[in-house]
């Protein structure tokens, strides 16, 4: 795959959109009940939250709450910066290393997928195709190829666990076993060697599913696709 980059315009702490998929909480308590408050994304430096109570919270208001990520425990202190009748923008003030590293490793499955670029590249499209291709780290890549609505070919790799297909294509599953980068008349390229990828844990499933939630160049009817072929392979 070719890799020059263009420049990414992304702010430099992608913000998590958290899914059913994870396992995260926050909670405060007013004294009188605990609020379990419905978190709507995450970063390193702050949380956005739904507003579920429909409480106000004005600009300013300093909370002191738990956040809770697959088990681990965090007492953080959060500043509302944004509010409104539906949600809650806030920093968290008091920055742990405990906090940092805790959302770093949970997430680094959709941290991988946030810090992907665009990429100018050499493919051969057909009339009335659009291509979208993006690169990260580690085997880490994203084709897309559009016709109109027709998801005509998608390309995704994970670490290097590659999920291929498209509308008129058939899916699969592979993991590559070898990079060999190669100079075809002056152009580079690169060759994929690969064997099938057959069975796999929940838990490989579920980064896998992470990760292409993560992807946000992918529309939204494209991605429920991706989502259904990977699910029903890996039942």
């Amino acid at each position: 795959m070719p890799s020059n980059h263009i420049q990414n315009s992304r702010r430099t702490e992608p913000r998590i959109s958290i899914q059913d998929l994870h396992e995260v909480s926050f909670h405060v308590s007013t004294g009188e009940e605990i609020l379990h408050i419905p978190i709507a994304n995450i970063s390193v430096k702050g949380l956005g939250f739904i507003n579920r109570y429909e409480l106000a919270f004005p600009k300013g208001t300093i909370l002191k709450g738990v956040l809770a990520i697959s088990g681990n425990e965090i007492e953080i202190q959060i500043e509302v910066v944004f509010s409104s009748d539906s949600n809650i923008g806030c920093i968290v003030s008091n920055v742990s290393e405990k906090y940092k590293k805790t959302v770093q490793e949970y997430f680094k499955t959709e941290l991988s997928a946030l810090s992907m670029s665009p990429v100018e590249g050499e493919y051969q499209c057909e009339e009335g195709e659009d291509m979208s291709y993006y690169e990260g780290s580690n085997n880490c890549y994203a084709l897309i190829i559009k016709n109109g609505e027709s998801l005509r070919r998608f390309k995704i790799s994970y670490f290097g666990n590659v999920f291929e297909g498209g509308d008129k294509k058939m899916f699969s599953a592979c993991q590559i076993v070898q990079d060999t980068e190669f100079d075809n008349f002056s152009k580079g390229g690169k060759v994929e060697i690969s064997k099938p990828i057959s069975n796999v844990d929940p838990d490989f499933k579920k980064d896998v599913l992470k990760y292409i939630l993560a992807l946000e160049f992918i529309e939204n009817s494209d991605r429920e696709k991706i989502i259904d072929l990977v699910e029903k392979k890996f039942v």
